[in-house]
């Protein structure tokens, strides 16, 4: 019986340790799948036809996020898969979207690099799609556009949608503001440089044609004092002195069309004319140019200027630091570095922030809206609703107050007052409003609050603000005294009061 009862218990035994340890390989290898996998399986919907981003209630850095998805896109791609790639795009898209981000500079010039490989590699359809993923990441990256447009002349011979993208891309040059900023400052220094060369090389010629007849016209004043060979150097003496006296040339330029202007046709002292006001536009000019280059390495003008461009971003947070130290009163600083803050995921600082800009200015409705924003997304829905009220008090016409009010009283299930809220909105922005209700795919893109923004306007005067604090400042009477200014005023007036 001893032996018999000692089998039972060790099949009992057995028995009962068969299934947990079959239990424990079963979630070994479920843990192990989702470390292979965990690129599919842990980022799709209930549903399994989507991918989700988590909301973002502790902050999440923005960058980090499309960049992985980046980087799985990529994976899929080598793997050939081909719908999982593309649906890494639609998330990534997606989560722009919700978090306010205008475009993603750095996922854009990773497909921009990857087309033109595939285009030098005579890749046709892979450099078309790159391309186009580029500019779906930054839709006023105009290399994307043109390198678009060669794709499609080349490879598939598409002359219409070649024009049609190079048309974009040029467009985009002149919208972009980072880009008409310095395109147009390089714009005007060409411009000017070129025509200045090209008045200043015709006043030469024609002053060199009409050096007989001044030579001549001396010979006749001097009453047969001087021979021929004595008038042809006199006049030479007269013609070659401003290059001997150490001033600016551009006086020889002054001094030979107001001497050589009566010798000239109408259309040629036209030219003259119009040589020495290109001469008195230089300080102007030159001012203009040195205020615009100034921006290339005064790093809080940058920072500005790249807000509009691309949205908020912690690149050049160091700029934005500096600029709300050294000017507190100041809340669109502390303001633009909040909203990079929020990008960043870095959801403590941004609050810090927006409430520096309310004690510069209690009354700021858009530091309410999105410091209400913030505790809607941790779930701080009472403490939301109170900035959102602030906010239209302080604003009547902030739509986005009311609207975030909605998606606010959504979440708690107050669904009347959240129609109401939405029906304001839509009375001040009904565009705006119906724009947010049909982007994205489904309504939990819609639960995001949305963040308002400094219109470019705005940041344009805080730009010339700071060139000015920083001295560079257009100052009128330094711009008259620049030689070539006053040689080319002196020149005008002597051209039309004594001319000759």
């Amino acid at each position: 019986m001893t032996g018999k009862s000692a089998a039972r218990l060790l099949i009992l035994a057995v028995l009962l340790i068969a299934p947990i340890s079959f239990a424990q390989d079963e979630d070994a290898e479920i843990i192990l799948l989702l470390d292979e996998e965990d690129d599919i399986r842990a980022s799709q919907d209930e549903d399994g036809t989507g991918l989700a981003i988590p909301l973002p209630t502790q902050g999440v850095d923005a960058n980090e996020v499309l960049i992985g998805l980046w980087f799985k896109h990529q994976a899929y791609r080598e793997r050939g898969q081909e719908e999982e790639a593309g649906r890494q795009v639609e998330v990534a898209l997606e989560f722009m979207r919700r978090e306010g981000l205008r475009t993603a500079p750095e996922i854009a010039a990773s497909f921009l690099s990857l087309g033109r490989r595939a285009f030098d590699e005579g890749d046709y359809p892979a450099a078309l799609e790159n391309f186009t993923l580029a500019k779906r990441f930054q839709p006023m990256l105009a290399s994307a556009h043109l390198g678009l447009g060669m794709t499609l002349l080349r490879g598939d011979r598409d002359i219409g949608g070649a024009l049609g993208a190079w048309r974009d891309g040029i467009l985009n040059l002149f919208i972009d503001p980072g880009s008409l900023y310095f395109i147009s400052a390089n714009g005007v220094l060409i411009a000017y440089v070129a025509l200045c060369l090209g008045l200043i090389s015709a006043l030469i010629v024609l002053c060199l044609r009409s050096l007989p007849a001044f030579f001549h016209d001396i010979q006749e004043k001097s009453s047969g004092r001087l021979t021929e060979d004595g008038a042809r150097l006199m006049g030479w003496s007269i013609v070659a002195a401003p290059l001997l006296v150490p001033v600016s040339p551009a006086w020889a330029f002054a001094l030979w069309a107001a001497l050589f202007v009566v010798y000239l046709k109408p259309l040629e002292k036209g030219v003259a004319a119009a040589a020495l006001l290109f001469l008195m536009l230089a300080g102007p000019v030159g001012a203009l140019l040195g205020w615009t280059f100034g921006t290339a390495v005064n790093p809080g003008a940058r920072a500005l200027i790249q807000s509009m461009r691309h949205g908020p971003d912690l690149h050049y947070e160091t700029a934005l630091v500096q600029l709300t130290a050294d000017r507190p009163g100041e809340a669109i600083y502390p303001f633009l570095l909040a909203t990079a803050y929020r990008a960043g995921g870095r959801f403590d600082d941004a609050m810090i922030m927006y409430r520096r800009v309310l004690e510069a200015n209690p009354e700021h409705a858009r530091a309410l809206v999105n410091l209400g924003n913030l505790h809607a997304l941790r779930q701080e829905f009472g403490v939301a609703q109170k900035y959102y009220q602030q906010a239209w008090s302080s604003d009547p016409t902030m739509a986005l107050a009311h609207y975030n009010s909605h998606l606010a009283h959504l979440e708690v299930f107050h669904l009347e007052t959240a129609d109401s809220e939405l029906s304001e909105a839509r009375l001040l922005d009904e565009n705006r409003i119906n724009e947010l209700l049909q982007s994205g795919s489904d309504a939990k893109s819609r639960r995001i609050p949305v963040d308002t923004q400094y219109r470019p306007g705005e940041i344009w005067r805080r730009v010339a603000e700071l060139h000015r604090a920083g001295g560079a400042g257009l100052d009128v009477g330094s711009l008259l005294r620049a030689p070539a200014t006053l040689a080319g005023g002196s020149g005008l007036l002597v051209l039309f009061i004594m001319p000759g």
